[in-house]
């Protein structure tokens, strides 16, 4: 089961425009195999896992949702997002993960993310609006 939650995450203040780009970015990716995505914004100079950070997803499962949408200290551990971001480029979850050598923290989270099956996926770093930084993810396959 998915998250039905997504739509009550878009409206953190994000711009209306924003939202309609998302919405039919998401439209266009399942229509051609992602199986969820999330993209999120962070003022310049902050960590993608910061707390305040603004989350936009869809797809995911419930189980995924309330762990890294309801538990900052979980989502901290999060492998992925400052490290595509410090790299620069578009990576695999695999070719991130594998670049560096995680904490136990770390190593439970890709775990985590294993047993809820998120095992295949694209990390992309870009800007949000007024040159915030900001993080794009989507899975293949489950």
């Amino acid at each position: 089961m998915t998250s039905q939650r997504t739509e009550a995450h878009i409206d953190l203040g994000i711009d209306h425009s924003l939202r309609k780009l998302f919405w039919g970015a998401k439209n266009y990716a399942l229509d051609h195999g992602v199986q969820s995505a999330s993209y999120r914004i962070v003022p310049p100079l902050h960590s993608q896992l910061h707390q305040d950070a603004i989350l936009i997803h869809f797809g995911f499962p419930d189980g995924w949702v309330a762990l890294y949408d309801d538990d900052p200290e979980f989502r901290r551990h999060d492998p992925i997002a400052d490290f595509v971001i410090s790299a620069g480029k578009v990576m695999s979850w695999s070719e991130a993960i594998g670049a560096q050598t995680l904490t136990p923290e770390q190593e439970a989270f890709v775990e985590a993310m294993q047993e809820h099956g998120l095992i295949h996926g694209i990390a992309a770093p870009i800007y949000g609006p007024g040159g915030s930084e900001a993080y794009f993810t989507f899975s293949l396959g489950r």
